[in-house]
């Protein structure tokens, strides 16, 4: 049987950072500011097209250095870098930036108010899965002359029980997905995916087939495209192509579910970029004002996604 696999699509920005993975995370913190965002019905940008506004994010996402949460929070993040993906872990998040080297990603564990609690190199984003646990990756990066281990973590989302398993650093891992209950991840150079429950050794499978973002009854799936974003079935039975020039291949997170029927992403036009709200059957309407363009665009902080197993 064909194994579906979802690829976490990274485009790899990365910080040599410590490689010591997090310690559980603890309680505590103060209370966020709050703000909200300036709404109008319509909103435009470039070669006259007009997009109707729509309500704000369902999903808390990253616009600039600030968390934007849905009850009109906010979380100030460290400033000096831009931020690829951001995750529940305890009371904080697991983020990753837009730092570089060699398909090396920078992760910082934050604390509810947005400070630093700790730091490594990873791969790419912390992956969620259905039962409440997150998976993430930390390698150790020899230029950065520090010491490490190049390890595949899981935890629960809300910490406290974690475990690590040490893999072979001559191989960089990166997350793919959670498959019945295991990790799935895969690496430089092999035409095959490793499955692993961090107890056994990982077992080698066939290589993931790419169908982009779980719904999370995993159901469905939605990647962005070059005609714009193709939405399939589990079983890869193509639903619907949204055509829409500019939604971004952005790096960490693309695409999110919003709910069933609505996708959010990036729509990028004339140097400006907004949250687009991409409805399954083709309806696109913005969901933010617009703001200057970045490279990482917004990331989202998503519910957890299915297994990829069909419920």
């Amino acid at each position: 049987m064909r194994i579906l696999l979802v690829i976490l699509v990274v485009s790899l920005t990365a910080a040599c950072g410590a490689t010591t993975p997090p310690a559980s995370p603890s309680p505590g913190g103060a209370s966020v500011t709050s703000s909200s965002l300036p709404s109008s019905t319509t909103s435009e940008a470039g070669e006259g097209k007009t997009w109707r506004r729509g309500r704000e994010p369902a999903l808390g996402y990253v616009d600039g250095t600030v968390l934007r949460l849905p009850d009109g929070s906010t979380v100030p993040l460290p400033r000096r870098r831009g931020y690829t993906s951001v995750t529940r872990y305890g009371d904080g998040y697991l983020v990753t930036d837009d730092r570089t080297f060699e398909g090396v990603v920078g992760m910082l564990r934050l604390d509810r108010d947005g400070r630093v609690v700790d730091r490594w190199a990873s791969t790419g984003p912390a992956v969620p899965s259905r039962d409440g646990r997150l998976a993430w990756v930390s390698v150790r990066v020899p230029e950065s002359g520090r010491a490490g281990r190049t390890a595949l973590h899981v935890d629960s989302v809300e910490g406290g029980a974690g475990r690590s398993q040490e893999l072979d650093p001559s191989r960089i891992p990166f997350l793919t997905a959670w498959f019945r209950g295991k990790v799935v991840y895969r690496t430089w150079g092999q035409r095959a995916s490793w499955m692993t429950d961090l107890t056994r050794p990982p077992r080698r499978v066939p290589l993931a087939e790419d169908l982009g973002a779980a719904r999370p009854d995993g159901l469905m799936f939605a990647r962005v495209v070059g005609a714009g974003v193709e939405v399939r079935r589990y079983d890869g039975q193509l639903v619907n192509v949204v055509a829409e020039r500019g939604l971004s291949r952005t790096p960490g997170t693309p695409l999110v579910w919003e709910d069933d029927q609505h996708l959010l992403g990036t729509l990028t036009r004339d140097g400006r970029q907004a949250i687009a709200r991409i409805g399954i059957y083709g309806r696109v309407s913005l969901a933010s004002g617009w703001r200057r363009s970045r490279p990482h665009g917004f990331a989202f902080l998503a519910a957890a996604p299915a297994d990829v197993e069909r419920p």
